[in-house]
């Protein structure tokens, strides 16, 4: 890492590379989203795990080669790592302007691309929401309403937009890592959830068994658990994200506790129950 008060290289302890992980995590985060069309996949019980782990190989490849080869063929690593735009001080020093405006370009494209990728997925995710009537009775009947030629969820599509548009004036570096902080306990809740779906047998019908259970779970759980200690020490962004997705995660289970479990109508509908009650 750049110690800015030397501006030299100085080995990162383990400690910052731990807390630096929160963002690591949302930038391969991602490849789980195939779970949310699986009601438009077809024989999405034997595809979507496929779907999602090749999704995590090739997300992981795409960032780590280029990232890795940026590192090593950097004519000044000091430089680079001092540099505001360090992809883009690679390419004018390795390869000039013009291949530095292609590329640009070809990342502006990808993050539209990745963007309209992200707005789908939530918008399906609310959508369901409003099907299976987690919400009270207009907000249900909006959001789950769907388009009269294409199908579509527009309403939901358009309540996303507006709050990803609304999401561009919050501060970039908290934006990251209240992101990244509420991937952490996300991934540490599918954890938990592994393990006592495997206990109670909720997962017993799955088509997937993951190897070497219940190793992978634990190891995953405890090396999240040290990632939210670390970012907990961080007390300009670290701290207060962390706090942020405690409070949504509390009032989430409020809500379903309080609400939603006494609620008749409430139900999670199976994926065959889908076609019939869109039809």
């Amino acid at each position: 890492m750049l110690d800015a008060a030397t501006n030299s290289l100085v080995p990162a302890s383990t400690g910052l590379i731990l807390a630096a992980t929160a963002v690591a995590i949302f930038a391969y985060n991602g490849y789980g989203a195939a779970a949310y069309f699986g009601e438009e996949t077809q024989d999405a019980k034997r595809s979507i795990g496929k779907v999602v782990l090749w999704a995590l190989v090739i997300t992981v490849a795409a960032e780590l080669i280029p990232l890795t080869a940026v590192l090593l063929g950097s004519p000044d690593l000091t430089a680079l790592l001092a540099a505001p735009a360090k992809i883009e001080y690679f390419l004018e020093a390795r390869g000039g302007h013009a291949l530095t405006v292609v590329v640009s370009l070809a990342i502006a494209i990808a993050i539209f691309n990745a963007v309209i990728a992200i707005v789908l997925q939530a918008s399906r995710l609310l959508f369901s929401s409003g099907r299976d009537k987690t919400r009270f009775g207009p907000i249900n009947n909006a959001v789950a309403s769907v388009h009269g030629t294409y199908a579509s969820p527009w309403v939901a599509t358009i309540v996303v937009s507006i709050a990803a548009a609304a999401a561009c004036f919050i501060d970039l570096s908290l934006l990251l890592v209240v992101s990244g902080t509420s991937l952490v306990v996300i991934y540490a809740l599918l954890c938990l959830a592994a393990v006592a779906g495997r206990r109670n047998g909720t997962t017993s019908e799955g088509h997937y068994r993951m190897p070497l259970f219940p190793l992978p779970p634990i190891l995953a759980f405890v090396a999240l658990v040290y990632v939210a200690y670390q970012n907990w020490l961080d007390v300009a962004f670290g701290r207060p994200s962390l706090l942020a997705t405690l409070a949504i995660v509390a009032v989430a289970a409020v809500y379903y506790v309080v609400f939603l479990a006494r609620r008749a109508d409430w139900t999670m509908h199976a994926p065959e129950e889908i076609e019939e009650i869109a039809g």
